[in-house]
């Protein structure tokens, strides 16, 4: 459920777009938490 809370944040931040790096960390997050 971290990604709901990081990714909204970083499209927030930058008018919606993410990027690469954003979602490579937030998914490496997902990873340790599961």
């Amino acid at each position: 459920m971290y990604h709901l809370v990081f990714v909204p944040k970083s499209m927030r931040e930058r008018d919606g777009s993410i990027s690469e790096k954003e979602v490579t960390i937030v998914l490496f997050l997902i990873m340790i938490f599961i």
